[in-house]
């Protein structure tokens, strides 16, 4: 189970967030997600952030049961995916819809995934122009 990452003096009936990646076997891969949560938390710090993969523990319903638990009322699932595919068309919905039957008191809301996020392309394009090779 994920450790929530927000400020110890919220209230209850604090909005939380699922920042939720797709997975990977990498194992940097946890600590990279939990990393931006705590980055988020720290410009947001009225906000309840977990973190959840669609491929691997936590699950998106741990994470939101976790929220849930801590009092949340209003829960955004950002999917942390590029483009648009099944995982954004059918699997995220899905399990949404599932998890909003299981808690019909709090809202469940999706995100846009990364592309349709506002200044996402320009993001990439400074990031390039400053960028040094990887290889």
């Amino acid at each position: 189970m994920t450790s929530p990452v927000h400020s110890p003096t919220l209230a209850s009936a604090s909005p939380g967030v699922v920042l939720l990646g797709h997975g990977s076997r990498e194992p940097g891969t946890v600590s990279e997600i939990r990393d931006l949560g705590q980055r988020m938390a720290e410009a947001s710090p009225e906000t309840r952030f977990e973190h959840a993969f669609l491929n691997q523990e936590p699950s998106l319903a741990a994470a939101v049961d976790l929220l849930v638990k801590e009092g949340c009322d209003t829960i955004r699932v950002m999917p942390l995916l590029v483009f648009t595919g099944k995982h954004l068309l059918e699997d995220v919905p899905s399990e949404i819809a599932r998890l909003q039957a299981l808690y019909p008191h709090v809202r469940l809301e999706r995100t846009s995934h990364l592309f349709r996020l506002p200044g996402f392309p320009e993001l990439l394009t400074a990031s390039l122009n400053r960028a040094q090779p990887s290889n």
